[in-house]
């Protein structure tokens, strides 16, 4: 096993230079079809001939200052500011002769880059005679870490051990990793702050490239970016219609199939379905107990026109759709479907990250359902093939999806079904309706703030074109892995003592095949209480680990965590004026979302981040200055 292994990292690492060359191709052949089909009159950079990533040396990068601010630069600026965390004393550990620690400091952990002469390029012709030397190599992006905290190896093994058993264990990741490649150049940031990004359920991360690409196009063809130009330059909507059609791509289907609407944000395209959809007198809605918090935006509208909702239960165990009782709801709806209905289904859970199975969109729509597929949290690390199946409309976020640009997210109409028309709002007419109302359109934008200029269309664009080169595959490949190593890590750790209470508790299925890219959970204390999801989430804000908490997104799915007694059973679970029943404030969850640039770094840095729990002495002084600075933040002025 060992010398296959060293033989395919061999082959990975001398293949290095051909994957690097491949993407410097892909990108310099993204900028000449840009030139070639630029129009007369259109402003190209023929001048310097250059391309923002036409080049990617496997170099470290330096930051000279004209880096664009990224998402995770504006949480973190490289200027310390304020009262830095307290470094705690080094446990030193043995590491090979050959190799030379360089030590850079991160609060409460660290990171050690291994440079060597030996060390090469991952696009090197040299090969080191030892294998740890040669597998650091071939992990470009990848830095050893130093274990700060004294753990003990039975609970969480060296780094080294650890990442060489991931990369035999789970060889679709150990096959890609060259992403590792695109995430040194393209997210200088995440290796420079040493920051680890596990919240891309709340919002993606966006690449040098597409904020380089997108701010050559601004300085090339449009003087502003106010939506009045598109009637002054009107070669600027094609960028509208190639976000469109790369947005089609993306599901595999086509502007024959699929009309598209595009709004300024994810609450906003719940509230146009709302609006545009014909509702009327006890419609029944179905809701899904874990929908998006956004779904009330959509409700409002809904209940103002007569629609009859409903909850469609989760099961107890693993928040799961119970399946019996779902059969039910639709199979009773079958019985009276003159009035339509709706249901609003999520492909995945936005905080358990349960993936709810694909198969339930026919189902309902074989009982007279029309079907609302929300996939904001479920893209870019899962796949939905619009060719196999056809939910009436589609929903997604182009800032969970690409990072860039945000506020904006779109809904696929399906034309079997509704013909989209827009007078001062749009509406979804019936497909079968003779009403000769206002002419149908392929693509709407709804835009009451007068936020979305044409060049804005131009990031989706560049966009996904760089999820392209990335590799759809690659990426749902490696969030698969480290997810299941991420849930075996937290099953496995325990308190001290013999035997230790588990320190975590996961919620939500504990295999891969019904998961998705979140993983939902609490850390225990040693009496076996949930420890406050805020608390864990700004501990780990202090060593530059940014987590999510579900009590942020999913009010159905924290109902769930109630007691019996107190739990709502029925729609009013989204009612933004409703008052938890319940005496004791809930501890929420901690909520780890994967997304393509994640590594196995950042999991094995969340495991030794959670291993500190053990310490009751370091969570009790930390516990204490965390009640103290929430308190203080509650007092009036």
């Amino acid at each position: 096993m060992l010398n296959r292994f060293t033989a395919r990292l061999r082959s990975s690492r001398s293949s290095g230079g051909k994957l690097e060359k491949d993407r410097s191709f892909a990108y310099g052949k993204m900028q000449k079809d840009d030139v070639a089909s630029a129009g007369e009159g259109e402003v190209t950079n023929s001048e310097s001939g250059r391309h923002s990533t036409s080049s990617w040396k496997d170099e470290e990068e330096v930051d000279d200052g004209d880096t664009p601010r990224s998402f995770a630069e504006s949480l973190f600026p490289l200027e310390p500011v304020g009262e830095q965390p307290q470094q705690l004393a080094k446990v030193p550990r043995p590491i090979g002769d050959n190799h030379h620690s360089h030590r850079s400091q991160l609060g409460l952990l660290s990171l050690q880059k291994q440079p060597s002469s030996r060390e090469e390029s991952v696009s090197g012709d040299s090969y080191g005679a030892e294998e740890t030397t040669s597998r650091r190599s071939v992990l470009a992006s990848s830095s050893v870490l130093e274990n700060d905290i004294n753990i003990g190896s039975a609970v969480l093994a060296d780094y080294d051990d650890a990442e060489e058993e991931f990369l035999g264990e789970y060889e679709e990741y150990f096959d890609h990793l060259s992403v590792d490649l695109i995430r040194k150049e393209q997210y200088p940031k995440l290796e420079s702050q040493r920051l680890v990004y596990l919240d891309y359920a709340k919002c993606g991360l966006y690449s040098a490239f597409q904020v380089e690409e997108h701010t050559r196009l601004l300085m090339e063809e449009g003087p502003c970016l106010g939506t009045a130009e598109a009637d002054a330059f009107p070669h600027l909507s094609n960028h509208v219609g190639d976000a469109h059609d790369s947005i089609l791509q993306l599901f595999n289907t086509d502007r024959a199939t699929y009309s598209i609407v595009f709004t300024t944000g994810l609450a906003s395209a719940f509230a146009m379905v709302g609006e545009a959809y014909p509702f009327q007198k006890n419609t029944p809605l179905l809701l899904c107990q874990d929908n998006h918090e956004a779904v009330k935006r959509l409700m409002a509208p809904a209940l103002e026109k007569g629609a009859k909702p409903a909850l469609a239960p989760l099961g107890e165990s693993d928040f799961s759709l119970h399946s019996q009782e779902l059969r039910k709801v639709l199979h009773r709806h079958a019985r009276h479907q003159s009035n339509g209905g709706l249901f609003v289904y999520p492909a995945q859970s936005c905080a358990s990250g349960v993936l709810h199975s694909i198969n339930w969109v026919a189902e309902a729509q074989q009982n007279g359902w029309q079907v609302l597929l929300d996939t904001s949290t479920f893209l870019p690390t899962g796949d939905l093939d619009l060719s196999l199946y056809q939910p009436e409309l589609v929903l997604g976020s182009i800032m969970h999806l690409l990072g860039y640009p945000s506020g904006m997210a779109f809904v696929l109409v399906r034309k079997e079904d509704f013909k989209v028309q827009m007078d001062k709002k749009v509406k979804f007419v019936p497909a079968t309706s003779s009403s000769s109302g206002h002419q149908e359109r392929d693509c709407v934008i709804v835009d009451d703030d007068n936020v979305l200029s044409p060049l804005s269309f131009a990031a989706v664009h560049i966009g996904l074109r760089h999820l392209d080169v990335v590799g759809h595959e690659a990426v749902q490949k490696r969030v698969r892995s480290l997810a299941a190593w991420l849930l075996q890590m937290l099953l496995s750790l325990k308190h001290q003592g013999e035997p230790g209470p588990p320190l975590t508790q996961v919620y939500g299925p504990l295999s891969t095949k019904t998961r998705g890219s979140i993983v939902a959970f609490n850390v225990l204390d040693s009496t076996q209480s949930p420890i406050p999801a805020q608390l864990v989430q700004s501990l780990a804000l202090k060593n530059n680990i940014i987590l999510g908490a579900g009590s942020q997104s999913s009010p159905g799915l924290m109902n769930l965590l109630l007691k019996a007694s107190e739990r709502v059973k029925d729609i009013s679970v989204f009612d933004p004026m409703r008052k938890s029943s319940s005496s004791v404030e809930q501890p929420g969850l901690v909520c780890v979302s994967l997304g393509p640039m994640s590594t196995f770094r950042d999991v094995y840095r969340l495991a030794q981040f959670l291993s500190r729990f053990r310490d009751e002495d370091y969570l009790a002084g930390e516990a204490m200055d965390f009640y103290e600075e929430t308190s203080a933040e509650r007092v009036p002025s």
